[in-house]
């Protein structure tokens, strides 16, 4: 795929994401997503309504397009994905926020040289305080990745002084320095903790009502029993604590958690 249609293919997605969340689209808000002129933004909705065939029609004066039928309209667009999208365009400054608090100060020269060393598979000595090693130690490691979970960022690195790969909260990294002719031993495909999957299954709590579980079931699992998660596996805990899912139900109890994952006894090497 070239880059001119890598850029259409995402503009044609953000558009349809648009349509789905504010039920239409036209050249205003067009130029203002993508800081187009008026013609530009002509042209490119007119591309975006053959995309979209059938699925949309031309409503009112201003010419803008709005779904046939909004209720089949699907997007893979999610809410989040939407206000990041829009975020202090001219419609939604007034009423739409984003309230979470990332009280994670990460220097951007730390990440500079992660993301490159990642790229390039070097190594890196980064400076580093942990919960288990909380006066700061340098430390040789090799990274292969950059995620973010929750409300933090991980680097997924191969640690030569524990011989194995490990997480490091980027957070707590106090200093990065290059190893211009260290080269990874071991690279992403050999992390097995990254490259396997795990199924977390989720239930709405055992201690609720059955009342208050149909709540729970409505708004998470669109009024099914369960759900089930495909993750990494080195990156289950994270997800667990992100959504706040019980492991220990007996203690772990409502209303500070109002959902488990109920297979706990599969993930137990993971977890425990």
């Amino acid at each position: 795929m070239t880059e001119a249609n890598s850029v259409k293919q995402q503009r044609m997605r953000a558009m349809q994401g648009v349509l789905a969340w504010e039920g239409s689209i036209g050249n205003a808000r067009v130029r203002e997503l993508f800081g187009l002129q008026m013609i530009q933004a002509s042209r490119l909705l007119a591309e975006f309504r053959e995309f979209m065939g059938d699925q949309v029609i031309i409503s009112g004066r201003a010419k803008a397009l709005i779904p046939t039928t909004p209720v089949k309209l699907k997007t893979d667009v999610s809410l989040d994905e939407y206000a990041r999208l829009t975020k202090g365009s001219s419609e939604n400054k007034d009423f739409l926020f984003d309230a979470r608090v990332d009280l994670t100060e990460i220097d951007p020269h730390v990440f500079v040289q992660l993301r490159q060393a990642a790229l390039t598979q070097n190594g890196v000595e980064i400076v580093y305080a942990s919960m288990s090693s909380p006066v700061p130690s340098e430390r040789r490691v090799f990274p292969h990745a950059i995620v973010e979970v929750g409300r933090r960022w991980h680097l997924r690195a191969w640690c030569e002084s524990r011989g194995e790969f490990r997480d490091f909260n980027l957070g707590r990294i106090h200093r990065v320095m290059a190893l211009s002719v260290a080269k990874a031993p071991f690279t992403q495909k050999d992390d097995m903790g990254w490259c396997t999957q795990v199924t977390l299954q989720l239930a709405a709590h055992r201690a609720l009502s059955q009342e208050q579980q149909l709540v729970v079931r409505n708004e998470l699992f669109a009024g099914t029993m369960g759900r089930r998660l495909s993750v990494r596996a080195c990156l289950a805990q994270y997800v667990i604590q992100d959504i706040r899912a019980a492991v220990r139900p007996d203690i772990q109890i409502p209303p500070d958690f109002q959902i488990e994952v109920s297979n706990t006894k599969d993930l137990a090497s993971l977890l425990f």
